[in-house]
């Protein structure tokens, strides 16, 4: 019987570089180690069959391509590069790019209508919106740190816009900073929770 660990590692090895990915990046992409990634392509272990169907999917190709030494790997199709660094950055761009648009709309509005004088407040409440936007659009992206991060400047910054927005109107709501420490150890916690 032939032995096809080393046939799938060659395979997995041409692939992602083909794909112009490095271990690291491909790991990233699958929430593997890329230790683990490096231990497929050089034949030590071979991942399990759910993630072999996932690498599959990713590369375009059928289980049968990958495990075949004579296939012709150079013309397979170009992976899913839904999590690309270009398509986030387009992605969040245009996001955070909405939200901005609208507080400069509502900014300009308020004062050509005069109405109220602390219009400016538009962009403080912007901060956490983009916050929001940004963790909208990154579900289904494997970014954990991220996510944990966005979440906690979304934490702050909405409580400060809280906390301006009651100090215009001269109260003093300065407690309202104390919500954010449980906010906060739920961001960490779910983080921690996530990561096993």
């Amino acid at each position: 019987m032939k032995d096809i660990k080393p046939i799938i590692a060659k395979n997995l090895a041409t692939l992602r570089k083909q794909s112009g990915l490095t271990q690291a990046e491909l790991a990233e992409k699958l929430n593997y180690s890329d230790k683990a990634v490096s231990r497929w392509e050089h034949g030590d272990t071979l991942p399990d069959i759910n993630v072999l169907y996932q690498l599959c999917d990713f590369y375009g190709i059928d289980m049968n391509t990958l495990v075949n030494d004579d296939v012709d790997l150079s013309d397979t199709p170009k992976p899913n590069m839904k999590n690309s660094v270009r398509f986030r950055i387009c992605i969040f761009g245009l996001a955070i790019a909405v939200v901005w648009i609208i507080a400069t709309i509502i900014f300009l509005y308020s004062g050509i209508i005069g109405q109220g004088e602390y219009f400016w407040m538009a962009f403080i409440w912007a901060l956490p919106a983009s916050c929001g936007a940004l963790l909208i659009t990154s579900f289904g992206m494997n970014l954990r740190v991220f996510r944990f991060v966005v979440n906690s400047v979304a934490i702050w910054t909405l409580l400060t816009a809280v906390f301006l927005h009651f100090i215009l109107q001269n109260y003093i709501l300065w407690p309202v900073f104390l919500v954010g420490i449980p906010l906060q150890l739920i961001a960490v916690f779910s983080f921690i929770i996530r990561k096993k």
